[in-house]
This record gives C-alpha cells, sequence and structure tokens, in this order.
C-alpha cells in the first residue's frame, strides 16, 4: 500500500471565540488550502475529518463531527463560524481519536494520522474523557509510531498540562488570542504542514517537532565534521562530469562511499544506510549522524525521498558508493576520505562492466501520400505484333502474356461465349 495521510481538525467554537471568528474561519480555510497543495506536491493520498467543540451534536453533547473522511480537494472554504457553546476539548479529541482509529486501514504502516487541535481556552465540560482517559487513550494509538498531536493554545495555558497528555513540547505552539495572534499562527502552522508532508514523503511517520523552526536547531548537538571534510565546486562547463573522474582532478585517489553529491532533484528512495552531509549555508559549517538526519524531518531507519530546496537554510549531501554519477554544473561535491573504504575487485567488476551498445538511430523518414516505387527494374518493353489478335483459353494466360510484355489489361477481350480471349491491338 502507498503511503496514506489522515489529518483531523479539533476546532474551538465556543463563545469566547465570538470575537476572532473570522480570523479562526480564514485560519482553517488557510491549512485546508495547505494540506491540498502539500498532497499535490508529495503525491500522498490524503483524506480530511474535522470535529467542531462548542457546536451540539447529534448525541446531544458540544462535540460534532462536521467533516468525516473526505478528500480535501473536494472541500470549499467554509464562510460561517458558529459560537454557541463551551468547550469540550478532551471530548473532542477523543472523538477523533475515535473516528480514525476505527478506520479499516488504521494499523497499516503505510498510514499516518495528524491531528490538529485549535483552541482559545482550557478543557471545561467535557462527559466522556478527562485528563486521565485522554492520556491514556493518546498513548494507546501513540505506540505505533504513527500519530501525530499538535496543540495550538492560547498564551498562559498551562504547557505541563498539555505535556501530561503526552504531547512532546515541540508539539505546543501559544498564540495570541486576538485576530493579529491567530493570523501570525496561522502563518506558523501552515509552514508546519508544509513541513509535515515533506517528512512523511521522506518516509517519517510521525513528528516531536511539528512546530520546530529548523532555523533556530541547536547545531551545538551534532557532528561538525567540516574540518574532516573538503568542499569542491563543480564548473558549469563540466557538467554531465562523472564523480571519480571529477575527484580524480583533485585529490590522488577515490574512495567507496567518501564522496557526497549535493541534492539538486528529487530523490525518490534513498537508502538509510547511506550517511547524509548537511551544510548550514549562512556558516559553511557541515554536519553528519544520525542528529543531522533528524534536524531535517529524515528517519533514520528507512529509506527517504528528498527533495532539494525544502530543508530551510541547509544544503544536503547524499553518500555516493558510485563511480559514475553524472554531476551538475554549479553545484557542490564534498569529499570525506576519513570515512572511504578501498574498492574492491568485485566492486570494480559491477561498476565498470560494458555498457550496452548504443541504439542505432534511423533518419527520419518524412510522411507521404505517394505510394514507394518498387527498387525491381521494369523491362522494356517487348515488340507484339497484335495487328491480327493473340487468342487464349482462359483469361488468366491473358494476363500474364500481358504483364510479361508491358501491355495494357485493357487491351484482353472475351471471343463469344465460349471461344477464349483474345488481346486486340
Amino acid at each position: 500500500m502507498a503511503m496514506k495521510n489522515y489529518i483531523g481538525f479539533v476546532n474551538d467554537h465556543s463563545g469566547s471565540m465570538t470575537t476572532i471568528k473570522y480570523a479562526a474561519m480564514q485560519d482553517y480555510n488557510a491549512n485546508i488550502t495547505a494540506v491540498k497543495d502539500a498532497a499535490s506536491r508529495e503525491m500522498l493520498d490524503t483524506v480530511v475529518s474535522v470535529v467542531g467543540i462548542g457546536l451540539i451534536g447529534n448525541d446531544g453533547t458540544e462535540v460534532r463531527r462536521q467533516v468525516q473522511i473526505s478528500n480535501p480537494h473536494v472541500l470549499k472554504p467554509i464562510t460561517d463560524w458558529p459560537t454557541p457553546g463551551g468547550t469540550p476539548l478532551y471530548d473532542g479529541i477523543g472523538s477523533m481519536i475515535e473516528l480514525l482509529s476505527g478506520l479499516p486501514d488504521a494499523n497499516d504502516p503505510n498510514v499516518s494520522f495528524l491531528v490538529m487541535i485549535t483552541t482559545d481556552g482550557e478543557e471545561l465540560s467535557s462527559r466522556k474523557y478527562d485528563a486521565y482517559s485522554l492520556r491514556k487513550l493518546i498513548a494507546d494509538v501513540s505506540r505505533s509510531g504513527q500519530w501525530t498531536f499538535a496543540f495550538r493554545v492560547p498564551k498562559g495555558t498551562n504547557k505541563q498540562a498539555i505535556e501530561n497528555l503526552g504531547i512532546p513540547p515541540g508539539n505546543i505552539q501559544f498564540w495570541e488570542t486576538t485576530t493579529a495572534g491567530m493570523q501570525a499562527s496561522t502563518q506558523v502552522t501552515t509552514k508546519a504542514v508544509d513541513s509535515y508532508f515533506t517528512a512523511r514523503a521522506s518516509g517519517a511517520r510521525s513528528s516531536n517537532v511539528f512546530y520546530a523552526d529548523a532555523s533556530k536547531v541547536d547545531t551545538q548537538s551534532l557532528q561538525d565534521v567540516t574540518k574532516d571534510v573538503s568542499l569542491y565546486v563543480v564548473p558549469a562547463n563540466d557538467s554531465g562530469i562523472e564523480i571519480r573522474d571529477f575527484i580524480l582532478r583533485h585529490r590522488m585517489e577515490y574512495l567507496k562511499g567518501a564522496a557526497f553529491y549535493q541534492l539538486t532533484k528529487t530523490e525518490a528512495r534513498v537508502s538509510h544506510t547511506k550517511q547524509i552531509l548537511v551544510r548550514e549555508q549562512s556558516t559553511g559549517k557541515i554536519f553528519a549522524g544520525a542528529s543531522a538526519r533528524k534536524m531535517i524531518g529524515l528517519p533514520t531507519d528507512r529509506n527517504a525521498r528528498l527533495h532539494p530546496g525544502d530543508h530551510k537554510n541547509y544544503d544536503l549531501f547524499i553518500q555516493s558508493e558510485s563511480v559514475n554519477r553524472k554531476l551538475v554544473g554549479g553545484t557542490g561535491v564534498v569529499y570525506w576520505a576519513a570515512i572511504g573504504k578501498q574498492f574492491t575487485e568485485a566492486d570494480l567488476a559491477y561498476l565498470n562492466k560494458p555498457k550496452a551498445p548504443a541504439v542505432v538511430q534511423l533518419p527520419v523518414v518524412p510522411p507521404t501520400n505517394k505510394p514507394t516505387p518498387s527498387p525491381i527494374p521494369k523491362a522494356p518493353a517487348k515488340a507484339v505484333n497484335l495487328s491480327s489478335g493473340i487468342t487464349f483459353k482462359t483469361r488468366e494466360q491473358a494476363r500474364n502474356f500481358c504483364r510479361q510484355n508491358n501491355l495494357p489489361l485493357t487491351k484482353i477481350r472475351r471471343v463469344g461465349t465460349y471461344g477464349g480471349w483474345m488481346i486486340y491491338n
């Protein structure tokens, strides 16, 4: 099964949202658009559900499932944000988890769940769930490693109470409960949605840093290999040069796994066994190790799909174990001799095996309606005396005679009813 995302929105429609309901409406529309755009870009099957808290549901509670298992591309922008009720936050979250966890493919390892909760207040008036039962429910579904919960709560909210539900600090955003505050929160959240989809396409199944700003990552915790590596730039007129030939211009030997090429196009499948170097553009420092992969949202235990330009202010370099990778002019190549190994005879025999012969290209034949002339030359016409006519028993004999002597078949005539066939002059 291909990767699939279930996105759940739990939105606050309590009375206290009345003064910012237009900003909340715009926020929801912007986030749905972000989901649509990211899903299309990454070509990921995505399904959206929406639960409103503070709205009277079919069961009489203030929890309503407004959208259930919908293709996001059919959802139209909303034009109203009713605010009639309270804030049964725990019941709303529980309702969304019940909906998504009960789906037939919920346990498929290729499926992931993102539940985004937005509220301007704290829990009030839940009937079914309390903090303990909700924490247990979140813990139960999170064991699979497929669930991400992202909370947007007002500034001043007890952060510890949110973390006690099992929510990582990097998945909590505090916002000002004003129109300007909601607009600022919208910008942060739409970017976070975009980054989530990028990480999903790379193989990640969940996130503990949904709201993390990659530009503020603590690089002190990473393995700085700047002094151990060399960075070379491929001249524009050398575009297409093979990686071994390029490295041997600068060094005495080319070791297996020591060269890293810069990511310039989407790589559909990068093995998790390959190292990835991350270069900070602002400082030029180069980092390695599992922490570097986590910094840009890449999994450490499975293959990844990588995109250029999706990694904030970092350049990515992918380890190459080949000798003939074509390099792009203007890009960089990092060489880390300390981790390289000598190529074995088996490696070289495989990498240097003869290439398939080039396919012969035939000249283009222009289209025409005229028949192709026969290459067989016509025999010169024989002089045949037809003054008295020539008679044959069958018409086929007469036709053959005409063909052999380049005579038109129109000269054949029937002689009487049973008299045979004659060729007239």
